[in-house]
């Protein structure tokens, strides 16, 4: 993993922790909305709207959709740069 790929993960885990008031560290890359009762519609809103604001851009649709896992936020952050 490049220091890159470690910060945005470690991104991401702050935005998902931000909304679900999880730990971040309690968080693995897999954790998810399937895996985490803490992460229900509106923790997802809320991560989204972090997201949003973080890189400046409306998320899409889809993308809302598949944004579902610690790792595909990061993937999705990574993607972006930020």
């Amino acid at each position: 993993m490049s220091s890159a790929d470690g910060a945005s993960e470690g991104r991401a885990r702050e935005i998902v922790a931000g909304a679900t008031g999880l730990d971040p560290a309690r968080l693995s890359p897999s954790a998810g909305i399937d895996t985490l009762p803490e992460w229900d519609s509106i923790a997802h809103i809320n991560i989204i709207m972090a997201l949003e604001a973080a890189s400046g851009r409306q998320v899409g649709v889809n993308e809302i959709a598949e944004l579902v896992t610690v790792a595909a936020i990061a993937a999705y952050l990574e993607q972006f740069q930020f």
